[in-house]
């Protein structure tokens, strides 16, 4: 008798074993993702969040932020003029009034009552320029890249999920844009899911396109870039060189290692020489650009040793006025990812 409770007491440890190491198959762990996981903070998981968020981008004319957007209609006075901005295209209008002279503030002056709307759809109510301006200095530091609004995923979605604590596998269906942002942005380090593929987006033409697996979503939102957002209007060298930079995000081997490089900063200068400052502890580098019909390359080259995983060859991804985005030029199914963030 105690032979075979001995037995049943192994073979069921055996047996929670295998569920285990079947759950970690499916889904990985958290230093270990699985390819199809979504990962916090993850290139992918910022890609989805950026699709899937409300548009805060197009009407930086108006608000000078990328935080919230101003809900239209919206009267706004720009150089004593009024301007009634009914829809996204009047947009260039208060542009155009603010291009006029270079003598003007250019400030522009909302006639409240206003309301504005976060990336995850709040909407506040705001009275006046005081409460405004409070509302732009609670933001959090931004990224400064836009939305990618012009590609959508087809709704809905099923995601597995995995509680290490209890170990309990379920799953969450997502039914819009809104549930999808908010789930990414509010994932933890700890928290082991995937998305149940394939599933279907629509690109920027209005095709159904299948998506297969975490690389193909990256891709489908990715390429769409160039189509979905006009970028800056100076050049990528012009905007390297001008001021100085920090690391605003580097990723590499599945894990955010950007506080590694807190403190940097970096100016790239015209020489191609690079000035690396920290605190007292200055040092030099070097940096070296080329552009072919792939796309736009950049090296770098550090002499402070602390440096050397960002002596990459990058490939530039997207830009802004104060932010650049590289991804490694690699056909590792894994490659690091870089921001350098305007200071």
């Amino acid at each position: 008798m105690k032979v075979k409770l001995l037995f049943l007491v192994i073979l069921s440890f055996a047996l929670l074993i295998c569920c285990q190491r079947e759950e970690e198959i499916i889904i990985g762990g958290a230093n270990d993702p699985a390819p199809n996981a979504l990962v916090a903070n993850s290139p992918l998981t910022q890609l989805i969040a950026r699709m899937t968020q409300v548009p805060t981008f197009l009407d930086n004319v108006l608000d000078g932020t990328s935080c919230f957007a101003v809900q239209l209609p919206v009267t706004v006075i720009v150089n004593s003029q009024t301007i009634v901005v009914n829809t996204s295209s009047d947009y260039q209008t208060v542009q155009d009034k603010k291009d006029v002279s270079t003598t003007d503030d250019d400030i522009v002056n909302f006639v409240y009552p206003i309301a504005i709307v976060f990336k995850n759809g709040t909407v506040k109510n705001i009275n006046t320029s005081l409460e405004f301006q409070n509302a732009k200095n609670n933001c959090t530091p931004e990224s400064n890249l836009a939305e990618i609004s012009c590609v959508r995923i087809v709704y809905p979605i099923t995601l597995n999920l995995y509680d290490v604590n209890n170990q309990l596998a379920s799953t969450l269906v997502l039914r819009n844009s809104s549930q999808f942002f908010s789930f990414v942005t509010n994932l933890k380090k700890t928290d082991l899911t995937e998305i149940t593929y394939p599933i279907m987006g629509v690109n920027a033409l209005g095709n159904s396109i299948s998506i297969a697996d975490n690389n193909a979503l990256e891709n489908f939102i990715e390429s769409a870039i160039p189509q979905c957002n006009s970028g800056s209007t100076a050049s990528f060298l012009e905007i390297l060189k001008s001021g100085s930079w920090r690391v605003g995000y580097f990723y590499d081997d599945d894990d955010d290692e950007t506080d590694e490089y807190a403190g940097y900063s970096f100016v790239f200068n015209a020489n191609n020489t690079t000035s690396v400052i920290k605190t007292n502890q200055n040092s030099t580098g070097s940096w070296s650009y080329t552009t072919i019909a792939s796309g736009d390359f950049i090296d770098f080259s550090f002499m402070d040793d602390d440096l050397s995983e960002l002596e990459e060859d990058w490939k530039v991804i997207e830009f802004s006025n104060n932010s650049i985005r590289f991804k490694e030029n690699t056909d590792d199914d894994d490659p690091s990812y870089l921001t350098l963030s305007k200071n």
